[in-house]
C-alpha cells in the first residue's frame, strides 16, 4: 500500500491493532496515522499519551508500512495528506447520500 493511503488512514482502520490499542489512542485525541508517525515515540511514552504496550503494537504496524515514529513530514506530504482525507470524506457522504 502506497504511503500516502496509510498516512491518510483514520487509527481504526490501521491493520492489526487491537481494539484496546485503537481506543487508547483516539482517546489521546489522536485520529490520523500521520498524526502520529510526527510524534516521537519517547515523547509520547514520557507523556503517558498511551502505554508501552500500546506503542509497541502500533510501532510495529508502522514499521510493516515502511513508517516509524518521529517522522518530518514535508509540508506539501501533509498538503497531499489532508487533501486525501477531504476527498475520502465527501466520497462517504456522497456514497451516504445515494443510499
Amino acid at each position: 500500500m502506497e504511503q500516502l493511503e496509510i498516512l491518510a488512514k483514520s487509527i481504526d482502520e490501521l491493520d492489526d491493532l487491537q481494539q484496546r490499542t485503537i481506543n487508547a489512542i483516539k482517546q489521546a485525541k489522536f485520529k490520523w496515522v500521520y498524526e502520529l508517525v510526527e510524534r516521537n515515540y519517547d515523547e509520547l511514552l514520557k507523556e503517558k499519551v498511551v502505554g508501552q504496550k500500546a506503542l509497541n503494537e502500533l510501532k510495529d504496524v508502522l514499521e510493516r508500512n515502511n513508517l516509524s515514529f518521529g517522522l518530518a513530514l514535508h509540508p506539501k506530504l501533509k498538503e497531499m495528506i489532508l487533501k486525501k482525507i477531504e476527498e475520502e470524506k465527501e466520497e462517504e457522504e456522497k456514497d451516504e447520500t445515494s443510499d
